[in-house]
């Protein structure tokens, strides 16, 4: 998902779900269990975007007893620290059924990854890649 035209909204859409219980992943600790989805995939997709794209991701907790939130991890947030997602600090979690949309400009290039944060979630599975192009990089066109 995604665009790699300056300013023009990303929009993937992450809906956090519990995979049914019949269904069982291998988590990399080596134990299987049931683990969280995000739009049915374990870990969750990939958003790739471009330096400089206004990013909105809208997240939508349809896991049914939790509050959660989502940190974007390494992502600087500069001038909207409320798009943070540390939960109780730079914002309320966000309850069971409810939508919440992140919106910033990616600005800080590199490999990060976005993950839940209330409790010990991200260890269950709610995490996924945020990688920020380079703007115009040389190598662009290689990839």
């Amino acid at each position: 998902p995604g665009s790699s035209k300056r300013g023009r909204f990303i929009f993937p859409e992450l809906n956090f779900a519990i995979l049914p219980r019949a269904r069982k992943w291998q988590n990399p600790d080596g134990y299987w269990r049931n683990v969280f989805a995000i739009n049915n995939q374990f870990p969750g997709p990939i958003i790739n975007v471009t330096e400089g794209d206004a990013v909105v991701v809208r997240v939508t907790n349809m896991v049914p007893r939790d509050s959660i939130s989502l940190h974007f991890h390494g992502l600087s947030m500069r001038g909207h620290p409320e798009m943070d997602g540390a939960a109780g600090f730079t914002q309320l979690p966000i309850p069971p059924l409810q939508t919440y949309e992140y919106r910033f400009v990616a600005t800080d290039v590199g490999t990060h990854w976005y993950h839940a944060h209330m409790a010990l979630q991200y260890c269950d599975g709610l995490y996924g890649s945020f990688i920020v192009n380079k703007q115009n990089a040389p190598q662009r066109s290689s990839y």
